[in-house]
């Protein structure tokens, strides 16, 4: 099998790339990225720069790629290429090889956080109060501002007193969200469904290490399975998303809805929660493997390794 998996610097993307070797070994793997100075080297057969993805030309040019290199399955893995694949027809999808990503309605729900927001309160779910900068006014700080889409937390600003109320004037069409004050019950959780399965999750309560998840602990809290099945559920949800979310006064509030893989998909690779390979699984055709629950308790621990290349 031949894989070609995007944005190959990524440290999504080599994490993906260390579960294809563990998972289907003998796969040749291309990785592609917008630059070639990063580690991608050396955990990917081959790599090549292609545009960006909003650039008019980086959709033919995967094509040629997997043209060239008889692909079988692609993965997307930044939000700004997926933008691109959730308004491809189906018959542009279907000149693609395998695509490995979440179902329209889940990208379209997660790579908009305002439309997060509607899909969320439209069907009940608690999420924090949000708002478009410019078309609604905030509450008094504190409270988050955000970019509308984008991955990670870049751009991400906390207004703690009305001195800091210029911002908002800097960022238009931006959105701010209501701040959920518990720092210490922060959850990033993995959520997984398929036509014909209960929808499958993990929960780790995280501390953030630079916008990532450095450490964390698994978590059994029946709270927020409830509304991680919701989701599931109001998204009909076939494919892998990744769920943010604080405790709110015991009650779980969703603020972010990641319709990719996260940073953490290595890490839930290991405990055993293998999303990753079981959308592989599911969009080859094959058997999904069954999935035993990770012992709550056990923790994660995010470490630096170093990649030299000598010219």
């Amino acid at each position: 099998m031949k894989i070609l998996i995007t944005g190959c610097g990524g440290d999504i993307a080599i994490a993906l790339a260390r579960i294809v070797r563990e998972s289907f070994p003998g796969c040749w793997l291309l990785g592609t990225d917008i630059h070639a100075d990063h580690a991608g080297f050396a955990f990917f057969d081959a790599v090549t720069v292609v545009e960006r993805a909003s650039d008019p030309a980086y959709l033919a040019r995967l094509h040629q790629l997997c043209r060239e290199h008889a692909i079988d399955v692609l993965v997307p893995t930044s939000e700004a290429e997926l933008g691109r694949f959730v308004d491809l027809t189906e018959g542009d999808l279907a000149a693609l090889p395998t695509v490995i990503m979440a179902d329209r309605r889940s990208l379209a729900a997660g790579l908009d956080k305002w439309q997060t927001y509607n899909h969320l309160t439209l069907h009940g779910i608690v999420t924090p109060g949000t708002g478009i900068i410019g078309q609604h006014q905030p509450p008094a700080p504190p409270f988050i501002v955000k970019q509308r889409s984008g991955q990670g937390s870049k751009g991400l600003a906390l207004v703690t007193s009305g001195a800091e109320m210029d911002i908002l004037a800097e960022r238009q069409g931006w959105l701010w969200q209501e701040y959920l004050p518990d720092d210490g019950e922060e959850y990033t959780c993995g959520l997984f469904a398929a036509p014909g399965m209960a929808p499958r999750s993990l929960i780790l309560r995280r501390r953030l290490q630079g916008g990532l998840t450095g450490s964390g602990e698994v978590v059994a809290d029946d709270r927020i399975e409830a509304a991680l099945a919701a989701v599931a559920a109001s998204l009909d949800l076939v494919g892998a998303i990744n769920v943010q979310l604080r405790m709110n006064d015991g009650v779980p509030a969703i603020f972010e809805i990641n319709a990719r893989f996260s940073s953490t998909v290595g890490f839930r690779h290991r405990l055993g929660f293998r999303d990753f390979l079981w959308s592989v699984q599911h969009a080859l055709g094959l058997a999904i493997e069954p999935y035993e629950s990770t012992n709550a308790g056990a923790r994660i621990y995010r470490v630096g390794s170093e990649v030299i290349r000598f010219p």
